[in-house]
């Protein structure tokens, strides 16, 4: 099985406010927890289901990390209980849900989120065409989204320690 980037909110004020929650579907990309996204429209037929897509324009877009109750799919299927954090996963079209980011949040994210390793100390930001975060040395004035990365450690996603980074919104507007 492939390796998925593991998410875990640590506190943040989607966990207390539910208007920062969004229901979403990606209409053709499988999507991992802790993958940012941004929100085009409600999918057809639905009220409150919003259209999921990758950034394309992160000085400019509202951008939403996704973080959908912990599961594990067998053929995009079946729902069981899951052994292995690593293989937590969201196919495309299927409901998932998505946080939206505010300034002082905090969170924790598998290396797997980055699309090189960050720095500690530096920060982290979406990056256009993909899911994932950059590392960023400095901020621009144009940073919408953007996280100071604090530390490497070990968190726990149900009862595996998975490794990956503390990060605090430093940048949400």
């Amino acid at each position: 099985m492939a390796t998925h980037v593991i998410f875990k909110a640590g506190k943040m004020a989607s966990k207390h406010i539910d208007s920062y929650l969004r229901s979403v579907q990606h209409p053709t990309v499988t999507l991992d927890n802790g993958n940012f996204v941004i929100l085009t429209g409600l999918v057809s037929g639905e009220a409150d289901v919003w259209t999921a897509a990758t950034p394309s324009d992160v000085t400019a877009q509202e951008v939403f990390v996704i973080d959908d109750p912990v599961r594990n799919l067998i053929d995009g299927a079946y729902a069981i209980d899951v052994s292995d954090p690593r293989n937590f996963y969201v196919p495309a079209t299927r409901t998932a849900r998505a946080r939206k980011i505010l300034h002082g949040d905090t969170c924790y994210i598998t290396a797997a989120g980055f699309a090189s390793a960050p720095t500690v100390g530096a920060y982290a930001v979406p990056a256009n065409g993909a899911l994932t975060l950059a590392p960023a040395a400095n901020l621009t004035g144009s940073t919408i989204v953007a996280f100071k990365v604090v530390a490497a450690e070990s968190f726990y996603v149900g009862t595996e320690t998975v490794s990956g980074y503390r990060l605090e919104a430093v940048v949400a507007k």
